[in-house]
């Protein structure tokens, strides 16, 4: 059951960030890193709400556990996210050259 709590968690985070809640979705995303705390996305979701508040000191320490997810977004997803830290955005895989 822990495992799809964290996944909940961060779902419900996510939900309550796009609709400006954004305390509240601090607090959900940090309850899923206390229960997986080297899943990325959520670091990265948390930074992006720390951000939306002007926290950026927070922003900042967020974002580096979180900079892997990076490689996994595309250029034009990367971009909503500067024009508006708000956007939910879902990572891409990306398959290694052969």
């Amino acid at each position: 059951m822990k495992e799809n709590n964290y996944k909940k968690l961060i779902d419900d985070g996510i939900y309550e960030l796009n609709n400006g809640n954004v305390e509240h979705a601090i607090e959900l995303i940090s309850k899923s890193i206390e229960l997986k705390n080297d899943w990325e996305i959520s670091y990265f979701y948390r930074a992006v709400a720390f951000h939306s508040i002007q926290k950026f000191d927070e922003a900042i320490k967020n974002i580096t556990p979180s900079m892997v997810v990076f490689e996994y977004l595309d250029v034009a997803s990367v971009e909503k996210v500067r024009k508006n830290p708000t956007t939910v955005l879902t990572p891409i895989m990306v398959l290694p050259e052969k």
